[in-house]
């Protein structure tokens, strides 16, 4: 006998991550390329994450900038630091310079 407990939560909240996937998919397929692709990349990273993470909205979120890492061939983009407000940024040490 096999019995599944199928929680509404569960599916409720499957929509939306199948809805940031199409997103992610669209963002990162480039222009004629192969969607299928991209979304096998993204697949293999979360069976992976799976068995060593397990599951939720912050594995979920890891296993996405896994891929996007692993699609641009592990290169990482740097964040630019805002300027504050009369253009000078933070020091390093503690208050403004």
């Amino acid at each position: 006998m096999l019995i599944f407990d199928a929680d509404d939560t569960l599916w409720e909240n499957n929509v939306i991550f199948e809805r940031v996937i199409d997103e992610f998919l669209e963002w990162m397929t480039p222009p004629g390329g192969d969607r299928s692709a991209v979304r096998a990349v993204l697949d293999g990273i979360e069976a992976a994450h799976a068995v060593t993470l397990g599951y939720g909205s912050k594995v979920f979120l890891h296993s996405l900038g896994e891929c996007v890492q692993r699609l641009r061939g592990g290169r990482r983009r740097r964040r630019r630091r805002r300027a504050s407000p009369g253009g000078r940024r933070p020091s390093t040490g503690a208050g403004w310079s």
